[in-house]
């Protein structure tokens, strides 16, 4: 059965959380790439097992941060001889907060509303007839985020923390070619990088924070507002005329 689209899967020390079976489950239909970010536990030994044409391990050689996983991940990826029959790659939380289930609906959003869609990007929407269950404090500064953000990068995005994320594989080259600025902030660079393209939030229908994450939003808030700094630099103020 040809898969819909490969995924990267960035993994640290994600041994306690892991669901293989899980990503098992979905391997008939889309294939995953774990991107092992120098993990200290049994992260790989875990996978390993489930290793086979549509579950891949990648090891990188020491712990780089989730952003260079991210990149490392689409990289390598791009290399497997399954993508000469893919025609989407996305990356998507191990923890899985966003239940691999969205990932039709993903699909399906574009299908039926933006079929011209290059990028489909999961939005933590509450609404009803949704399952979006967020921590109330990292949900407020996740909006003091998306509102900077926003107003730095004129993203027109809601959400752009959300770790499930679609492109069309053909994009994938144009952010991938050098390291991201940002260790916290890299979904804000990766978008800026790509902002030319049609762009779609799907407001998934199923959301909720699994605990064990290793981001204390707190802590790195400063660091995020340096990043900003920098982006803009880089992405706003050097444009050629």
């Amino acid at each position: 059965m040809p898969q819909k689209a490969l995924i990267i899967v960035p993994c640290y020390n994600e041994a306690a959380r892991l669901n293989m079976e899980a990503f098992k489950s979905f391997s008939g239909e889309y294939a995953f790439l774990f991107a092992n970010d120098g993990s200290t536990d049994d992260t790989a030994k875990i996978i390993e097992p489930y290793c086979n044409e549509h579950i891949y391990l990648y090891n990188l050689p020491q712990n780089s941060g989730k952003s260079e996983a991210v990149r490392q991940g689409f990289i390598h990826g791009l290399t497997l001889p399954i993508m000469e029959h893919i025609e989407w790659m996305g990356f998507w939380d191990a923890d899985l907060a966003t239940p691999l289930e969205e990932l039709e609906k993903f699909f399906l959003f574009r299908q039926h509303f933006y079929p011209q869609a290059d990028v489909i990007i999961g939005s933590r929407i509450r609404r009803l007839g949704s399952t979006v269950k967020r921590n109330f404090g990292r949900h407020v500064l996740g909006r003091v985020f998306a509102t900077v953000a926003d107003s730095l990068f004129h993203l027109n995005c809601y959400d752009t923390q959300c770790g499930a994320k679609l492109f069309k594989k053909a994009l994938v080259p144009e952010f991938v070619g050098e390291p991201f600025i940002s260790q916290w902030a890299f979904d804000v660079e990766l978008l800026t990088r790509i902002r030319h393209h049609k762009m779609v939030e799907y407001p998934l229908s199923d959301w909720q924070d699994v605990a064990g994450s290793k981001l204390k939003v707190q802590r790195v808030a400063f660091k995020v507002l340096r990043d900003f700094y920098r982006m803009n630099q880089k992405y706003n103020h050097n444009k050629t005329a």
